[in-house]
């Protein structure tokens, strides 16, 4: 059986990404690319098995997270897809950013 579920941005993770690449472009345009290249080569590998990873505490079951520097890539399993559905700084208060992403919860 191939483990491989797909992988899909939704819209808001997409602007997150997008959001952050304009910051960290104002201080250094190369740091930018690298970075949100290994966050989106991070989540391209979300598929292989993405119950392995943890719970995001804040959260609870479904919501799972991948770290990368200090980045959560916070996303969901859905049947064959991992739903990305924010990127966000690991200092910031999730709950209080962004909840209710989690609450009203979006379609890619």
């Amino acid at each position: 059986m191939d483990p491989r579920h797909s992988v899909i941005w939704s819209h808001l993770a997409r602007l997150d990404l997008r959001s952050l690449g304009e910051r960290i472009r104002q201080d250094s345009p190369d740091n930018a690319r690298r970075f949100l290249k290994k966050l989106r080569d991070a989540a391209a590998t979300l598929g292989n098995f993405p119950e392995k990873l943890s719970v995001v505490p804040e959260l609870g079951l479904p919501y799972r997270e991948r770290l990368v520097g200090r980045y959560r890539i916070i996303y969901r399993v859905q049947e064959d897809q991992v739903i990305v559905l924010a990127v966000e700084h690991s200092a910031r208060d999730l709950l209080g950013a962004i909840g209710h992403r989690f609450q009203e919860e979006e379609s890619p």
